[in-house]
């Protein structure tokens, strides 16, 4: 009988997510999902059934943790419900939530927008307005997303980790995630290599446009090509949109208490952020 996942990297979108569940894969004692990011608890009528979403997982006996690592999980404003789910199937899960500077992460996930033709409107058009609900700012607000995880499952399940140490420090940031999971800490070969960056994503072509409004199409393209081959097939070169400084200072009034919030939940000394 397939087992339900029991770890899961839930965000947030752009902060390493992709090379940690990557460099996870490389434990014997964790099988992670072939589909990195298959969204079954966001509640998207174009995911997984049941059926389907277990097979992701290779039957392993010697598994103790089942991991998937769906960022949906951390935008509460869209998908509402997935903590909610995640607790009806799910035995004693534990999550993992590494974060980064929340301007730089937005910075990066408007560019991955447009890059994935899911944004083609200027930095100023974007951020234009009401900010309350925009979706690059709200996915950026770690401890609006974070804290029903902590008042649902427990703070002693939720590890939360600081991408930029992360990037410096990998190695131990690893064995700093094993020890959370109470498992032994072994190398792991793969850790200088960095996955999904977004300066190397590069803009879709058009056809690949049509693509993206396919979903088993392009879940399927995505399982059967290496994302190298797929990037130099669908994508052509993109520049990359910096923020201006008076841009990135509005959004960070607009975070500032939540960041607050968040520095004296999580524990992390977050000095480098206000800078």
């Amino acid at each position: 009988m397939r087992k339900w996942p029991n770890l899961f990297i839930i965000g947030a979108m752009k902060c390493g997510t992709t090379s940690l569940h990557a460099y996870l894969a490389e434990h014997p004692a964790i099988e992670v999902s072939s589909d990195k990011e298959p969204h079954y608890f966001a509640g998207n009528p174009k995911a997984y059934d049941e059926s389907g979403y277990l097979k992701l997982w290779r039957d392993n006996p010697a598994a103790l943790y089942f991991c998937e690592s769906s960022t949906s999980y951390s935008k509460s404003h869209l998908f509402p419900s997935a903590i909610e789910l995640i607790g009806e199937v799910c035995n004693m899960p534990k999550f993992i939530y590494m974060v980064r500077n929340p301007i730089d992460r937005i910075e990066s996930h408007y560019n991955h927008s447009v890059a994935c033709s899911d944004d083609a409107r200027s930095p100023e058009a974007v951020f234009a307005g009401d900010l309350n609900n925009n979706k690059y700012l709200r996915t950026s607000e770690y401890f609006t997303q974070i804290k029903p995880y902590c008042d649902t499952f427990g703070r002693e399940n939720i590890l939360i980790l600081d991408a930029d140490f992360f990037r410096r420090q990998r190695q131990e940031v690893l064995n700093q995630v094993f020890e959370f999971l109470d498992l032994e800490a072994v190398p792991i070969t793969n850790a200088c290599v960095d996955y999904h960056k977004t300066s190397e994503l590069g803009k879709d072509r058009l056809f690949v446009k049509w693509i993206r409004r396919q979903p088993w199409l392009f879940r399927n393209l995505k399982a059967l090509l290496p994302r190298g081959l797929l990037n130099r097939i669908a994508k052509r070169p993109q520049e990359i949109v910096r923020f201006s400084p008076a841009l990135r200072a509005s959004l960070y009034n607009h975070l500032h208490n939540d960041i607050s919030e968040f520095e004296e939940l999580s524990g992390l000394s977050l000095n480098h952020w206000h800078k």
